[in-house]
Order: structure tokens, then sequence, then C-alpha cells
């Protein structure tokens, strides 16, 4: 019975205390709660018991009787919550600010009837609270539509920026009180505002830069997906004057992308090369703001795939030994000893390097991957004096009418169409072996395989061995380019940007002013250089400053500005330009678009009427491996690049009729020949007193090096690294040859008795081709002996229409000069010298009176010019050239102005079976014959004794 009882109360206790358990938070109907509501801590009433207060008297009321005590159910329901703002918040914003809750304090105080029963002090986290934005002018809020305002947090990814000015109220509700408060903000505009576009690639894959010749990018946004685009900002809060900041990641379904202003999406990408790629996106401000990047355009091909199926066999006798061996070394078994590289290296002397050839420049690599900056330049406008040419043949009035030498070049030159042949013209590819031809200036049927570009030519050319890749950048028009430059400043945050981008509109800003100054007699002042020297050092020029600077405005220094300029302008690292790392950009490539106009001679391009030849160059930069400078640079013009710019048929200017432009790639080609080190092998000189000199030509005109035809030589090509020979040394009875459009088909023949310097290593000779020698090689008129074959092409020599055996004698050997202390210079010729022997000896490391100048100098000097003023010393003059093409017919072109024609009995084959330099009367009559034993000698003064028969050609005996 006890035991009953006792369960009974322990029971009633159990369902006693289950029926106290209630809502405190239970939400009870809001009382009206404003701004004017609102209370400090100190309103607070003290005569309210706190929540600790209670704690300590129940805790008190158990203690004393022993027992839990349950606390007794309200009596009604009227328990409330309420919050106060007790500390102010931000109120003043800046527009494009984000909402801020630093410095809020807020209590949430619980009411029974009147009475305050608890006081909590909280922190505004969005876990606890919640924020919604009414601005001045909307209809009030309330719990109705409380929720129909916008929802807005203070930190994270979702921070709610205030975009537009007004008055506004933050209301502020706790997920346990339906009672909002609210407190009043204003949001100002901003000044100063300015805005970027930063784009990074460096996390683009190689497919992805990468686009297919002819076709479109049809999602720019998956193609790029891997791009980062940030938008960046800043200016000036008018709420506190403060500058501010924005940075954010910018979405690529935002971002707008163009080239040349056209759609990407609908953009035919029809020539292969380099392109820049615009991304625009509308900013917080609404305006728009771009930045260029840059695609390669590729073709989908495989390498350049040509065969050249001939061959030819030969029989080479040395009249004066006879060898018991087969007589000669395959390329196999040869090393070139030096190359234009290699000589162009420096030799260690006391603790300095020095280079071995005083007179060779810094050369761009002549294998492996390099890179090309092009830069097309728009020429400040300016005025052409009166030349005095007529309209026409019966006018005798000055040359003004409708092709007015007044006539000034516009910027609307640069066109999209001259911008894409350039693009071909530099980095194009025609993969075939075939070459369409142009019937005249006219033409717009012609194909894109009439040509071989810049960079296809030196793939074919060194057998896969040099590439050049590179970019072509946009028209740069000084003039514009100066405010745009200028402005970019104002947009940019980085101090060290900034500064870059106005020093480089401060340049170029002085080369337009001086380009001004000087077009009035520009004729008289424009050379090579394309600006006086000397005179250009006594202009002054104004800036907008006030200050004034006095210098040289030669193209020299104008060529770094230009790479800086690029650099700048595409945020490209110009060490990506500098591929062997030896402190220099590999090369820079300035067309020119301006004064250069051609002239039509009989429906045939003949000769190119300009201000400004086409050359090649160098800066006087010492180099930089962390910021490489810019040292080698051609100069061309955009009509001797492109077929038809600038030409003019009738007295009309060809742009302003419907012709055909396309590239025209020779100039560009050559002079690159040039930067690798490679001398023009034509003749410069016009004239040498009362003797005329014009039509000398040691080559015959057959040589891009020579008239810009046709392929580089083997000796050009042994000297650049990309072939070895077969060395001849005795008798040999049989050795067959493959077109020396071949990789390794060419023979030298040294003097008599030429012994080799062997390497134990690799059980190879070495051959030096810096020396004296007969060179040998099986010509054909195919792959790049094709270009501009059509008697009708725009150009003034075609190359040799036939096959058969090309004979070459080469005199590369190096001139020894000795250091003068009176010319404090190496002015003492002592003789040519063997390479390999001299700059391995202890003579090379000697020294000037002790000082850290080497007592010896090495140049190459022997160059085709009959000048005599070209050669230091008189010993041998005019006995030789660096190279001479010694024809079949025994017509050796010298000084007496000799050529080859095309189709001409040139070559070797059926018609002159046999080669022997004793027949030349041309060389015995050079007193180098020894009439003793009827024998030629070489310009070393030693004997060849060789006789070369041709036993068959392509399978067939002869």
């Amino acid at each position: 019975m006890k035991k009953k009882r006792l369960l009974a109360l322990f029971l009633g206790v159990v369902l006693l205390s289950a029926s106290c358990n209630f809502d405190w938070n239970k939400k009870t109907t809001p009382s009206t709660t404003s701004s004017s509501s609102t209370s400090t801590s100190s309103e607070i009433s003290s005569s309210q018991p706190s929540s600790s207060q209670t704690s300590q008297e129940s805790t008190q009321s158990s203690k004393d009787s022993g027992t839990t005590v349950i606390p007794a159910p309200p009596v009604d329901d009227s328990y409330t919550k309420e919050l106060q703002l007790v500390t102010k918040p931000k109120t003043n914003y800046s527009r494009f600010e984000t909402f801020n809750t630093n410095g809020i304090r807020v209590d949430e105080k619980t009411f029974k009837k009147n009475t305050t029963i608890e006081t909590a002090t909280e922190t505004l986290t969005n876990d606890k609270f919640e924020y919604r934005l009414w601005k001045k002018g909307q209809p009030e809020l309330n719990n109705d539509n409380y929720t129909d305002y916008p929802k807005i947090v203070s930190s994270g990814i979702n921070a709610y920026e205030f975009l537009e000015t007004g008055d506004y109220r933050i209301y502020i509700r706790s997920f346990s009180s339906s009672s909002p408060i609210y407190y009043e903000i204003f949001v100002y505009d901003v000044g100063n505002y300015v805005s970027n576009l930063l784009i990074d690639t460096s996390s683009l894959s190689q497919d992805e830069q990468s686009v297919l010749r002819k076709t479109s990018i049809t999602d720019p946004v998956k193609k790029f997906e891997n791009i980062s685009i940030n938008y960046t900002a800043s200016y000036n809060g008018l709420s506190d004057g403060q500058l501010k900041k924005i940075t954010y990641h910018v979405s690529l379904q935002d971002v707008y992308f163009t080239v040349f202003d056209q759609d990407i999406e609908t953009y035919t990408f029809n020539t292969t090369g380099t392109y820049p790629i615009k991304a625009s996106f509308v900013g917080k401000n609404g305006e728009t703001v771009s930045n260029t990047f840059t695609v390669n355009v590729t073709e989908n091909r495989p390498d350049y795939n040509w065969v050249s199926e001939g061959n030819m066999t030969l029989k080479i006798t040395n009249t004066t030994v006879n060898s018991a061996d087969k007589g000669y070394y395959s390329p196999e078994e040869v090393t070139i000893s030096h190359t234009l590289s290699t000589i162009n290296s420096t030799r260690k002397i006391a603790d300095k390097d020095y280079p071995i050839i005083s007179n060779q420049e810094t050369l761009i690599p002549s294998k492996g991957d390099t890179k090309a900056l092009v830069i097309p330049l728009v020429i400040p406008d300016y005025l052409l004096k009166n030349d005095g040419r007529t309209d026409n043949e019966n006018s005798t009035a000055d040359y003004v009418p409708s092709y007015s030498p007044y006539r000034t070049y516009y910027r609307a030159n640069a066109t999209e169409m001259l911008w894409e042949n350039l693009q071909k013209a530099c980095f194009g590819y025609n993969n075939s072996n075939t070459y369409g031809t142009v019937s005249s200036p006219l033409d717009d049927t012609v194909s894109d395989g009439m040509f071989e570009s810049l960079s296809s030519y030196y793939k074919k050319s060194s057998f896969r061995q040099l590439s050049i890749t590179g970019m072509l950048t946009e028209f740069l028009s000084m003039e514009d380019e100066v405010d745009n430059l200028k402005e970019e400043a104002k947009k940019e945050f980085d101090t060290v940007r900034k500064e870059e981008l106005l020093s480089v509109a401060d340049s170029l800003d002085d080369y337009v002013k001086a380009f001004k100054v000087l077009a009035p007699d520009m004729e008289s002042v424009f050379s090579d250089d394309i600006i006086d020297k000397e005179r250009s050092k006594n202009i002054t020029i104004e800036k907008d400053d006030g200050t004034t600077r006095r210098g040289d405005f030669s193209l020299n220094n104008l060529i770094p500005i230009l790479a800086k300029w690029a650099s700048v302008k595409y945020r490209i690292s110009l060490k990506n330009y500098d591929s062997n790392e030896d402190g220099y950009i590999d090369n820079i490539h300035c067309i020119y678009v301006g004064h250069n106009e051609s002239v039509l001679n009989d429906s045939v391009l003949k000769k190119s009427d300009s201000v400004w030849g086409d050359f090649a160059s160098t800066t006087s930069l010492e180099p930089d491996v962390d910021n490489p400078v810019a040292k080698n640079y051609t100069f061309t013009s955009a009509s001797s690049t492109i077929y038809g710019y600038g030409l003019t048929v009738d007295n009309k200017r060809v742009d302003e009729r419907n012709i055909y432009y396309g590239p025209r790639s020779k100039n560009l080609i050559y002079l690159t020949g040039r930067q690798l080190g490679l001398n023009n092998y034509s003749n410069t000189v016009a004239n040498v007193g009362d003797v005329s000199y014009e039509n000398y030509s040691a080559l015959g005109n057959n040589d891009m090096m020579d008239a810009y035809v046709g392929d580089h030589n083997p000796y050009s090509k042994m000297i650049l690294g990309w072939i070895k020979p077969y060395v001849v040394y005795g008798n040999v009875n049989s050795l067959t040859i493959s077109s020396s459009q071949e990789e390794n088909s060419v023979i030298v023949i040294s003097e008599n008795n030429k012994t080799y310097r062997k390497d134990d290593m690799t059980n190879t000779v070495y051959f030096n081709p810096f020396s004296e020698y007969i060179m040998l090689d099986y010509y054909r008129k195919d792959n790049l002996n094709k270009i501009y074959e059509d008697s009708n092409s725009l150009i003034d020599v075609k190359p040799v229409q036939k096959n058969g055996l090309r004979v070459y004698h080469v005199d590369g050997r190096l001139a020894k000069f000795a250091y003068d202390d009176t010319t404090s210079s190496y002015s003492t010729f002592i003789d040519f010298v063997d390479l390999d022997s001299e700059i391995n000896s202890s003579a090379y490391y000697e020294t000037v009176d002790s000082t850290d100048l080497p007592k010896y100098s090495y140049r190459r000097i022997i160059t085709n010019s009959p000048q005599e003023s070209t050669y230091t010393s008189d010993v041998l003059h005019n006995r030789f050239d660096e190279i001479r093409f010694i024809r079949a017919d025994q017509n050796i072109a010298d000084k007496t102005g000799n050529q080859i024609t095309a189709d001409s009995d040139v070559l070797f084959n059926e018609t002159n079976k046999q080669f022997n330099i004793n027949n030349y009367d041309y060389y015995r009559q050079m007193n180098i014959y020894d009439e003793t034993n009827r024998l030629v000698k070489f310009n070393n003064n030693s004997y060849f004794n060789f006789i070369i028969d041709i036993l068959s050609i392509d399978g067939v005996s002869l």
C-alpha cells in the first residue's frame, strides 16, 4: 500500500512538471516599434529583474528548502520580445559600398505585459537575424509585406552593394521576435570613378590558346573557360572622401568577345598567326571596359611534306693524289666545327668576355623555336614634297591632281584586310611545294599558295630546325596611342604600371612631334634610319608640361619604345621573346604604314619609289636577361610586304580599286637572313670612280640573299648549322647525292692534301665552313626554288629554270687584325687565319700592354662588293668573293657586270658534263694560275687539282 502511494506521488510530480513547460519564445502581437523607440543602455530601467537575478533567487530557494522548486506556469500568455538599437551602426555610404553591420549593438528584451523581465545583448549573426532594405518612396514596410523587400547580408560573396543613391531604411528582425526595428542610412554618389579589366591567360592550355585556320570560336565561354578575368575600380567616396577600391571576378557569361570589332562567334580566322581578342564588360558604373589577349591561329596540318625525287651521281678525280679508300667523308662522319652562332660567341680574356668576331652583331637564333614581335606602325600624317612627276607624258604640269604628292596618309590605310595579309606574310603557311602565279597586280583570283611566309619559308629552308612564330600587334598609330595610354594610366591602380604607361606615352609623343617637325623636308632628312641622326640631335621638342627635350630621334631609339609599348599594351612578358635567354628580344619587325608608293611599269611591278628603304639593324642596348631589350630589328614598308598595297595604276591609287591584296614575304625573309648573320651577297655599290658596277652579282641574282628569290644556298645553310656536307679529299669513283632541297646533300672539296682534325670521341672529322673550298650541289627547280617562277610574277628576277650541277667557289676565311695604339683600333691586317687553330691557341689570349683588350681581333671582311675601300687590306682584292657562282658557260659573274638569266646554260648537265677550274680563263687571268704546272691556285695559295664529271641525272646515264 505504501509503495502504491509513493508511485502515485511520483507520477503526479512528473505530470505537474510536464504541465509547467511552456514556450518562452512564443510570438505574440508585436508592439509598434520605430527608430524613435530605440534606447541606449543608460535608459534601461534598473528596477526590472535581470535573467541573472532570477537564476540566483531560484538557486537560493532550492538550497533553503532542500527540494527542487518548479516554477508555476504564467497566469496569462502576455510574454513579448522586442529589439532595441543600443549603438548606432554606419549610416552614411558611398555608392558601390557593401552593407556593413560593424558597430551595431542590439538588445533583445523580454516583457511580461509592460515589465521587462530579461535583456540579452545579441551579436547580429545571419543565423539569428535578418535584414530587409526599404527605400524612401516605397510603400511602408510592415509585418504583412516584410518579405516583399530585398533580403540583404553583410558578408560573403552575397554581401549587398548599394548601387543606387538615395535615402534608405535597414530593417532588422530577430528570428525569435516578429517585431522589426529600423534605422536610416544615406547612400551618396562617388567621384573620380575609374575601372579596368584584368585578364590572366596563364591557366589556358595550349589547345585553348590555339584556333584552327578558317574556323570561328562559336562558344567563347567554353573555349576560354580557364581564363581569369577580374574587374577593378577605384573611386573617392563622397560620404567620407576616402579612396575606395573594388576587385571581383567576372563571369565569362557577362563578357563580350570581339576580333577587330566583330563578334568572335561570327569571325572567321582566315590566316595563321597571333590574333588579338578583345574582351569587353559592362562595369558597375554602366561603363564598358575592355582588355586584349591573344590566340594563335594554326593549320590543321602535318608538318610540310615535300620530296625532291631527283638525284645526281658524280665522279670526282684528284689529278695529283691517288687515294686507296672511298675518297670522302659522309655527312654522318662530319662535324661542323664553327657556325655563325659559335664564332659570334665570346672568349674570356683577363676575366672578361670578348667576342671572337669584333664586327659581328648579336644574332637571332638559327635553331629551335624563336619568336618575332611584329609591329605595324602607322607613321604620323605628313606631307610629301612635289617630286616633279606629271600625270601623263603629254602634261607638263606638276604631278598634283589625282595622285597628289601633297596627299596625306590617313589611318584609314590601316585596314583589317591589310592586317590579315601582314599576318599571312609573317606567320602564314603553305603546305605544298606548288605555287600559284599572279598574272597582274589586278588579279584577285590568286590562291594563298603563291607564296611562302616568313615562318613557313624558314621551316622548310632549315629542314624543320628553325621555327619562327610570334605576334603581330594591332596597328600602332602613335598619335592615337599617346592619348590611349594616358587614359589607361588614369584607370590603373598599380603605380609601377601607371608609370610605364605614362613613360611609353610620353616617348611616343616625342616621336610624333619629331616626325611632324621633319616632315616638310623629309626627302632630305629621312633615310635608312628614318631621321637623319645629326639633324635630329638639333631638334628641340616642347612637351605638354612646358619642358623641352632635345636629342636623337633615330629609329634605333624608337624601336625599344615600340617593344615596351607592346609589352605594356598586351601585358606580355618579353622574356617569352628571348628564346636563347641572352637578354635580347630575338627579333622585332617594324612594318610601317605610310609613304612608300610603288609605281607600276608596263603592268608589272618593277622598282619601289620610296623615301625609305628596307633594312635590318641593331640597337646599342646592353642585354638584360630579366627584362630583355630590343637588339635586332628590321624596318620595311607595308607596300613591300603586300601585293597591291600602295600601288598606282593609271595614276590612281590601287587601294581605291577592287584589286587583289596578297602577301609578299621575300623582304621579311631576306632581312631575317641578315639578322641570322648572313651577308648580303649582292652588289651594294653602283659606281667606283668612272666604272659602273650596277650589274655586278657574284651569285648571278639567284639566291635569297642576292635577289630575294629561291632558297638559301648550301653555304648559307652550313654556316647556320642546318646541314653537313660530304667532304671529298681523294678520288671518288661514284657518289650519288639528292637534290639540295633535301638535307645534307652538298659536297665540299678543299685544296690538295687537305687534312682534317678528328674527334676521337665521336669518330668524326671537323669541317670548318669558314675556309676556302669548292662547293657542289644538285639544283632542281622544285620546292623553294619554284617560288615566283612564272614569267608574269611580280618580281624582277626568277630562279634558274633548269636542273643541273651547281658549282660555287667559297672563301669564307676570317681575317686577323692586330691592335694599333695610334688609332686605338684593330686596324693592322695580319693575315687570313685558320679559325680552328687560332682561337684555341695561347696567342688569342694575349693582351695589349697588359690591359684587358685582346691583342688580336678577327673579322668577316670578305664581301661581294667590288669597291676596294670595303677591304681593310688590298691583299687578293677582287680575286674572290665570300661565295661566287661558277657558270658552266665559263662566263663568270665579276666586276664586268655579268649576270645569270633564267634558262641560260649556267648549270652543268647533259650539255656541260664536266667541271675543271683549270679551263676557266677568268681564274687564269687573276694571277693565281701556276703556269709551270698549269694549275689554278686557291686564294690561299694552295692548289685545286680536282675534276668533276656527271655520270647520271635522275637515274639517266650521261
